[in-house]
């Protein structure tokens, strides 16, 4: 059902969509295949309330394109060359070319709908954390030619690897926007975690296994991000340190953060509609928070939302994790106070499930710095004082301490790309 309705999705009015999978475990992939509101069908074929028929075009998935191997990297090639395609030519040399042919012939997919013009741009959405060789911007960062680029790598080219960060700086400069899902390709991940033991002779320029940041900067733990280091991020990055307030266009392109693990299909299908009528003038770009996150979705922390929040109110805290009971899991060890996220409100799936629902704590998995910054997850936040304090205050408290971390974890890099673009924003005035 979901691959029909991924060939279907083909019109020339839509916004084309390359989904690119790096250091990943298929989570956010997953979590679209599972949403309900809107689910991942219904956005294809444009059955939503928000967006109708012709709107969305997804055209390279590696977990559910028709093509694959050489042939995929044919439709992947095109995007980043910002070239011409038809589909119905590559089908003819492809193995998946009967099936493909077949729903041409019937109808199903018409022959116009088979045409591909990716000069016009399109999104690019990101799953999977990126292994870099440099901490500094140069074309060290994605580690061509180098052992590390079998960390993460998607075909070859004149018999070398094609590193997964050489795509990403590839299919940058035709990008409209880029939509970073979960928290490996938001912030780094879990994948950035650091090596507590590392084995002997082991290095690597930063602490973790590969190496391995996010799109996004990491304030917490202090390192870049990709929009940092890649000589083709300069329109994002303007996007990125001015937080939104630059004139998007060819200069300065949107780019989000969904982060969660896994992020939530609804959460990723949501913002990723928000921003494909907002590249095509439809909407504004959704506001965003400090950590380039939607705030129509993350602007309100899991505590404020939490179903069991009566229980806090009244003291009434479980005492033992895997207690079969309502009270408030505070004392062992929910992030909830300071971290931001909807869905133990809403439920994960069609309004069902949610970590503090069923009984377990929020772990901060929306936040950078995860999941370093959150272990040991059964160990207690801070107690909030006054224990008369209201809840709000109790956030209030908690989220300053958090924001001290943070500041703390910026880097001068960092400080260096905000003042330079409200300068920029303010000569612009």
């Amino acid at each position: 059902h979901v691959i029909r309705a991924f060939a279907e999705s083909s019109t020339p009015l839509e916004t084309p969509i390359i989904w690119f999978e790096s250091q990943d475990c298929a989570g956010e992939t997953t979590s679209i295949i599972q949403a309900v509101g809107p689910d991942l069908v219904d956005t294809l074929i444009g059955f939503t309330s928000v967006v109708g028929p012709g709107t969305v075009k997804l055209l390279f998935h590696q977990v559910m394109m028709l093509e694959f191997g050489k042939y995929s990297l044919e439709i992947l090639k095109a995007a980043a060359e910002g070239k011409k395609l038809n589909l119905i030519e590559l089908a003819k040399e492809s193995p998946f070319g009967r099936y493909y042919t077949e729903l041409v012939e019937t109808g199903v997919v018409p022959k116009e709908h088979a045409l591909i013009d990716f000069s016009r741009g399109y999104i690019l959405v990101l799953e999977g954390s990126f292994p870099v060789c440099s901490t500094k911007p140069g074309p060290e960062v994605t580690c061509l030619d180098r052992n590390e680029a079998s960390y993460c790598y998607i075909g070859e080219e004149h018999g070398k690897l094609i590193t997964c960060t050489e795509w990403v700086r590839r299919l940058l400069p035709n990008a409209l926007a880029v939509v970073a899902v979960g928290s490996c390709a938001a912030y780094g991940g879990i994948r950035s975690n650091k090596i507590l033991e590392a084995p002997p002779g082991f290095k690597a320029v930063l602490g973790n296994a590969t190496s391995s940041i996010g799109f996004f900067p990491d304030p917490v733990r202090g390192q870049p991000g990709l929009v940092d280091l890649l000589d083709t991020a300069e329109p994002f990055r303007k996007f990125v340190y001015s937080y939104g307030r630059c004139a998007v266009g060819k200069e300065c392109k949107p780019a989000l953060a969904v982060p969660g693990c896994p992020a939530n299909g609804e959460g990723i299908l949501r913002t990723l509609v928000a921003l494909v009528l907002a590249v095509k003038g439809l909407l504004p770009i959704p506001d965003i928070d400090q950590y380039w996150r939607p705030k129509f979705i993350f602007g309100a922390t899991v505590h404020e939302q939490c179903p069991r929040a009566a229980s806090y109110a009244a003291g009434d805290l479980r005492r033992s994790p895997g207690d079969p009971d309502y009270k408030c899991l505070f004392n062992v060890g929910c992030k909830g106070p300071i971290a931001n996220c909807p869905w133990n409100k809403i439920g994960w799936v069609n309004g069902i499930g949610g970590p503090v629902r069923t009984g377990g704590v929020c772990v901060g998995c929306t936040m950078p710095g995860f999941s370093d910054s959150f272990e040991p997850f059964w160990k207690p936040l801070p107690a909030p004082e006054p224990l008369e304090v209201s809840a709000t205050g109790t956030i209030s408290a908690a989220a300053a301490v958090g924001g001290a971390v943070v500041a703390y974890g910026l880097s001068k890099l960092h400080e260096k790309h905000v003042k330079e673009i409200e300068k920029e924003i303010k000569e612009s005035k």
